[in-house]
């Protein structure tokens, strides 16, 4: 019973300074923004499909609806619990306080943003250029291929793999701007609300994670 209540803020070994306390203990659901959107119709018209998932939530692309207009043009990611997981008091909590940070974090332009949550679901910025994942995924299938191929002296299964290979090996450029952008978002995660010292320098981080891959 325990382990399905929720993981309280504060406990012996960690206490919330009183500024971070007052957003950290609040939460604005935004469930009509989820509700209201015909969600058959824009599986219909976007053959909706999974596009990826951490431990914890699918990501579905679909398209909102624009209440004016009803058109719906603009393609979101939605995040639900898998249905692996339970609906418990813990997990609900654990997806309040994703929608908490998400929040926290719209000022950086390196994190996509949220746009509304209710219970485990979530609405987010869609990231056209794909995951991090993928892209690496396919840059070392295609290495792989290139190397397999220079190995059978360019008689190798080039030509039947899936992946364009020319296009998806990264140069050094591309790696180089990759690892950047994760880490100046990293950055921009740790600075949140942080307390800094008189040096400037954070003494106290707002927010913590856990496995970020």
């Amino acid at each position: 019973y325990e382990e399905a209540l929720a993981t309280p803020l504060e406990d012996e070994e960690c206490e919330a300074t009183p500024q971070n306390a007052k957003w950290m203990l609040h939460s604005f659901p935004t469930c009509n923004f989820l509700h209201e959107n015909d969600w058959v119709t824009s599986v219909r018209k976007s053959t909706t499909k999974i596009l990826g998932n951490g431990y914890w939530r699918d990501v579905w692309p679909v398209l909102d609806s624009e209440p004016s207009t009803m058109l719906r043009q603009v393609k979101v990611a939605l995040k639900t619990m898998r249905y692996e997981h339970d609906y418990t008091e813990r997990n609900y909590h654990r997806h309040v306080r994703d929608a908490i940070v998400s929040e926290r974090l719209t000022s950086s332009p390196l994190v996509t943003d949220i746009y509304a949550f209710c219970g485990n679901s979530g609405y987010f910025e869609f990231a056209t250029g794909g995951s991090l994942a993928s892209t690496l995924e396919k840059h070392y299938v295609a290495k792989m291929n290139e190397e397999e191929n220079e190995s059978m002296g360019g008689k190798g299964h080039h030509e039947e793999n899936s992946y364009d290979d020319d296009n998806d090996i990264l140069d050094d450029y591309t790696k180089l701007s990759l690892a950047h952008q994760v880490a100046a978002a990293l950055a921009d995660f740790h600075d949140a609300d942080a307390l800094r010292d008189e040096n400037g320098e954070i003494s106290s981080a707002a927010i913590v994670h856990a496995d970020i891959t």
